[in-house]
């Protein structure tokens, strides 16, 4: 079948064409077999495309905020599920404004027997955690520099004395001031002179003499971060190289992509785009892995933004990629229990300082998680029916004509 699907078209198009081709077709040594399964590939027709819809029922996590604080010992939930597909739709509904330190997120794990907690076993303690969405590592695009000598005195530098309103110094007589190492130009973490450092809002500091400084509701929410950790790793291996040189130039993952998704911080997340240029918030976004093999596929199907509440939203981009292991490790393991993991939290940056206090607000995370990929009540056949179930209730809906379908925004491919 897999044959007959590969040489489809042109071997229907010259039975149709020519009934020469068609013998010579049948006398090969594929006998037969080959134009049989070309014909029931030919009525067949190609792979169906199916267009989505956003789910009737939905349960909620939340946060609240208060006084530049938020408070999230609750705010994280999760749910056995099984692969090694998945499925689950997010709505992130704002309360107020965006801002890099409200972060969402929605993941997979293997948690194994006796942890409880996802915190206590996820992927910076070993497991395997495919990270779909993390909302605050990218997209941060107006950023600066101050010189403060926060952290001249600590540990980080061993420095003998601050010099001056902002200076450092390290001997007698020496003093350094602003970017000395002349970092602030450098535009990749894995490609810095090591005494640069790589900020957690994406950009290179000397880190003695100065602070990166922002806005944190003042950037860019049209990008997610997303990640993957294999058996506890991920960007550059082994295990403690740090994001920049000295490295052995290994990585943990090969990423295949044809959407607008780039890998971030020498692979250490993926940035991954809407797609319609519109924030990532108060919308319905459907989240698809796939654990095949030694590859994990990520699928992102981006909704209208919108109430929660309005169900003729249809699908407005598309976003895909794939990370494969370098060291061919399985990605999968089905003796392992996997867990959907829903969270909320608040993120205290390292080293930048905000110039506005988080507002008091109580963000929500709706998820809803689809327990049975192949049998998937919002994937709907373009132009078909919906599947009937015996039910009083459905026998009264109304079947899903074509013309039905038409009207929808978007009718996308698997």
């Amino acid at each position: 079948l897999e044959l007959a699907q590969v040489f489809r078209g042109r071997i229907v198009c010259f039975l149709v064409l020519s009934p020469i081709v068609q013998y010579r077709v049948m006398a090969s040594n594929f006998g037969g077999r080959l134009l049989a399964l070309c014909l029931v590939s030919s009525a067949r027709g190609t792979a169906p495309a199916y267009w989505y819809s956003v789910p009737d029922h939905f349960q909620t996590v939340d946060m609240e905020c208060k006084g530049g604080k938020c408070d999230f010992d609750k705010s994280n939930v999760h749910h056995k599920a099984s692969g090694p597909k998945f499925a689950a739709n997010v709505y992130f509904e704002l309360d107020g404004a965006y801002d890099k330190r409200v972060i969402y997120t929605s993941y997979v794990q293997t948690m194994k027997e006796g942890c409880d907690d996802p915190r206590d076993c996820d992927g910076l303690k070993g497991a395997n955690e495919f990270d779909m969405i993390e909302t605050g590592f990218v997209g941060y695009n107006k950023t600066w520099f101050i010189n403060d000598n926060k952290r001249c005195l600590t540990h980080f530098c061993n420095a003998q004395s601050t010099c001056g309103s902002n200076g450092c110094s390290w001997a007698p007589g020496s003093c350094r001031v602003g970017d000395y190492n002349g970092c602030n130009s450098q535009t990749a973490s894995d490609q810095m002179p090591p005494a640069c450092t790589w900020t957690d809002v994406q950009n290179a500091f000397s880190m003695c003499t100065q602070s990166a400084q922002l806005d944190p509701r003042n950037q860019d929410f049209t990008v997610l971060s997303a990640n993957g950790y294999l058996h506890g790793e991920t960007g550059p291996t082994p295990k403690g190289c740090p994001a920049t040189a000295p490295c052995s130039g290994n990585f943990v993952w090969d990423m295949d992509t044809a959407s607008a998704v780039a890998p971030v911080n020498n692979r250490r997340s993926y940035s991954v785009q809407t797609g319609d240029k519109k924030s990532w918030g108060n919308r319905w976004i459907r989240l698809e892995l796939e654990l095949n093999d030694t590859t994990v596929h990520y699928t992102y199907r981006f909704f209208q933004p919108g109430p929660i509440s309005d169900k003729s939203a249809t699908v407005t981009s598309v976003q895909k990629f794939s990370l494969t292991s370098v060291e061919g490790k399985p990605v999968f393991d089905a003796k392992i229990p996997h867990y959907w993991v829903f969270s909320l939290w608040q993120y205290d940056f390292e080293f930048a300082v905000p110039t506005t206090q988080l507002l008091d607000q109580k963000p929500r995370l709706h998820y809803q998680i689809v327990k049975d990929p192949e049998d998937d009540p919002t994937k709907h056949v373009s132009g078909g029916e919906e599947k009937k179930k015996k039910t009083k209730k459905n026998k009264k809906k109304k079947r899903t004509t074509a013309a039905e379908v038409k009207s929808k925004a978007e009718v996308l491919p698997v």
